[in-house]
């Protein structure tokens, strides 16, 4: 098989880069999931920082989210490896008995663990997002933070998302989300603590 040989040659810094590459996307898809429940564009909003950081935030977007995701995908990737294990037995025999080359199963596990996780993750972050936005359009969200301007004023409102340079905020009993500019507009941010 030219992919497995081609995969083979790989080092493990390709890997890692592989690997990164597919959380920077995954980070990305769960940025846009998640702000197009507020009809946002968020590409108007993000700098390139936010995308390189976009696999370390969804890690830890929420802790339980991050445990389901690697305690589930741990137990299946474990099963699964006794799976292909039992495949590629079966496949020894059928090639003995007919006589024809072996084609070993050897990526297999790594290619279902990334859909099984990448399937996993977009559903949490459609859930995510969904749960949000939901609590916005029927105004049933909490406040969460004291925001400080710089002139002062200060304002009770629900932050729903923040990026390296704007704020998104409701404020109370409002279904419409505000976009400020951090620099240059906002002193300070307190958590609201019930």
């Amino acid at each position: 098989m030219e992919t497995n040989k081609f995969l083979k040659e790989f080092a493990i810094q390709d890997y890692i880069t592989l690997g990164y590459l597919y959380l920077v996307i995954l980070g990305v898809v769960n940025i846009v999931i998640y702000y197009t429940g507020f009809n946002i564009n968020i590409f108007d909003y993000i700098a390139i920082t936010d995308i390189l950081l976009a696999p370390i935030n969804m890690l830890f977007l929420s802790y339980e989210y991050t445990a389901m995701i690697i305690i589930v995908i741990g137990i299946i990737s474990y099963l699964l490896k006794f799976v292909f294990l039992g495949i590629n037995k079966l496949t020894e025999k059928i090639a003995d008995e007919f006589s024809k080359p072996l084609k070993k199963i050897v990526y297999q596990p790594m290619i279902v663990f990334i859909i099984l996780f990448s399937y996993k993750f977009l559903v949490l972050s459609i859930d995510m997002g969904h749960r949000v936005s939901s609590k916005v359009k029927n105004r049933t969200y909490k406040l969460n933070t004291t925001l400080t301007f710089v002139d002062n004023t200060k304002k009770d409102v629900y932050v729903i998302a923040t990026t390296s340079m704007y704020l998104f905020y409701v404020e109370k009993g409002e279904d419409i989300v505000t976009i400020v500019p951090i620099v240059g507009n906002v002193r300070a941010v307190k958590e609201i603590k019930d």
